[in-house]
């Protein structure tokens, strides 16, 4: 691996400007990528290519970085510089952001991206100037935006965002028109004192005077073939990561035929988890028995496996729905309803004395459901001494929940 990228980088990008991960090794690792990117035929033929390999988020994986000149799609003889980046996910290719254009070149506008270290993360930087000049003065506007890679979810986020402008008359005169960080009103010069705070990790080299096409590319990623790439994910999910606190959850759930996620190779930890999807949870916890179906409320869900598991939890005491004659599938659940559910499946276990959570409801069931979790180590709260029993659960709480709870 070493080898192929070492050539990648002395034609892509300065060398010596960024370490190797240790253990980043992979059969043609970067073959889907590329093969991606040909197929679009954007900037393959008669556009120049640069880019870089860098490993952001430290899964031992380098994401690929690539800024390429395309023409522009409004303006004929316009070309625009992008700058995009993708990563692999067990074997497969994942683009995180493409084409964002840094700048389109009229002209005058300027743009770079960058890998820096900033308050302690590694980030990719994305740097943009343009302006005008209008004698005795020039007019600047930029902008600074900094992404960085949640290692468990391996979603790209905006960790800061600064803009700035301001006006430069001829001998040096400089007048702030505006700056902001994170939408906070700063000065120009300290704008600059902010990014001058950034370590530069890695840098693409703009110089580069040949230009290489996405097929040159990949003739070199293909010669790799120097071990397998590290699996990163879990249950087949790309947003569930090895090192997530419900990773073990998520995959005892699928083995267990719980869940298989939303579709797309995705269980999305972090979605709000619906009333109908916790009593199936539950119910295909309990090998999904044969049940009728109840006409005990007037807003049941179409899906015959949803309706047999609100059926189930009714039959089995589980729930009574609002009272009012609706179940409300659609509604999240929150943790008082998610406790409960878990602990009226479990027989409704007496628990042993009452939590002492400062926000513990009246509800005497929610009371006891809560308590008896406690004591069996299925949740200690949210901090601070709070149970939260009103906020709506996520999909990672709900299968933590059921995994804990599997053997009472």
């Amino acid at each position: 691996m070493k080898r192929v990228l070492c050539v990648l980088l002395a034609l892509c990008l300065l060398l010596g400007a960024l370490p190797m991960a240790a253990g980043a090794r992979g059969t043609n690792r970067y073959t889907d990528v590329l093969q991606q990117l040909i197929s679009q035929r954007i900037g393959s033929k008669n556009y120049g290519n640069m880019g870089l390999f860098y490993d952001l988020d430290g899964d031992g994986i380098e994401e690929m970085l690539i800024v390429r000149t395309i023409e522009n799609t409004k303006f004929s003889g316009i070309t625009d510089l992008s700058a995009s980046l993708y990563t692999i996910v067990d074997g497969e290719a994942v683009n995180l952001l493409k084409d964002d254009v840094l700048y389109t070149d009229v002209g005058g506008p300027t743009g770079y991206m960058a890998v820096v270290e900033k308050g302690g993360k590694t980030c990719l930087a994305i740097f943009r100037e343009n302006g005008g000049t209008s004698p005795p003065s020039m007019h600047r506007n930029g902008s600074c935006i900094l992404y960085s890679i949640n290692r468990l979810t391996g979603s790209l986020t905006k960790t800061n965002t600064a803009t700035y402008g301001y006006v430069m008359e001829f001998g040096n005169k400089l007048h702030d028109t505006s700056a902001k960080i994170d939408g906070k009103a700063v000065s120009y010069n300290q704008y600059l004192s902010w990014v001058k705070t950034m370590k530069v990790k890695a840098t693409v080299n703009y110089t580069e005077k040949k230009k290489y096409t996405f097929e040159d590319l990949l003739k070199l990623a293909k010669a790799d073939d120097t071990g397998d790439l590290p699996t990163t994910t879990v249950g087949g999910f790309r947003d569930v990561r090895v090192g997530a606190y419900y990773a073990d959850s998520v995959l005892w759930a699928v083995d267990n035929g719980i869940t298989s996620g939303i579709g797309g190779g995705k269980f999305a930890p972090a979605q709000t988890c619906k009333r109908e999807q916790i009593v199936t949870f539950l119910y295909r916890s309990k090998g999904s028995p044969d049940v009728a179906v109840t006409d005990q409320f007037t807003d049941m869900p179409k899906s015959q496996e949803f309706q047999k598991a609100i059926s189930w939890a009714v039959e089995n005491g589980i729930t009574m729905g609002n009272g009012k004659g609706r179940f409300l599938p659609e509604k999240g659940c929150t943790r008082a309803e998610a406790m409960t559910f878990i602990w009226r499946a479990a027989g409704k276990p007496e628990p042993k004395a009452t939590a002492a959570f400062e926000d513990m409801p009246s509800n005497p069931d929610f009371s006891k459901a809560i308590s008896w979790a406690v004591e069996n180590n299925i949740t200690s709260g949210i901090g601070n001494n709070k149970f939260g029993p009103n906020q709506t659960c996520k999909r990672e709480h709900i299968v933590t929940f059921l995994y804990k709870a599997k053997d009472l």
